[in-house]
């Protein structure tokens, strides 16, 4: 993200919830042009795809969605068995 000019920032307050931000950087390529260049430049089918998220049907929503599309996807309420999962599968993910 850095190295193309944006950052992560975790934000939590005790007793409610976490969020995750990414900032990514603008640019003055037409709307049209990102959407193209962003076309491009997502993967292919068949892709492994581990998604975790605290609400279930946002994983059940990912997992038919990325399904469709053709990529093996392990969604995950619970991030310690995310980790374990992930830590069973990483050298078989395509990092980008």
């Amino acid at each position: 993200m850095r190295s193309h000019g944006g950052a992560v920032r975790l934000e939590s307050t005790p007793g409610e919830d976490r969020a995750l931000r990414c900032i990514f950087r603008g640019d003055r390529t037409s709307s049209q042009g990102r959407r193209n260049a962003a076309a491009r430049s997502l993967p292919t089918a068949g892709q492994r795809v581990l998604y975790v998220d605290d609400e279930e049907a946002l994983v059940l929503l990912a997992e038919r969605f990325l399904s469709r599309l053709g990529h093996k996807i392990s969604g995950f309420t619970d991030a310690t068995k995310a980790l374990k999962a992930f830590a069973r599968i990483r050298r078989t993910l395509t990092w980008w």
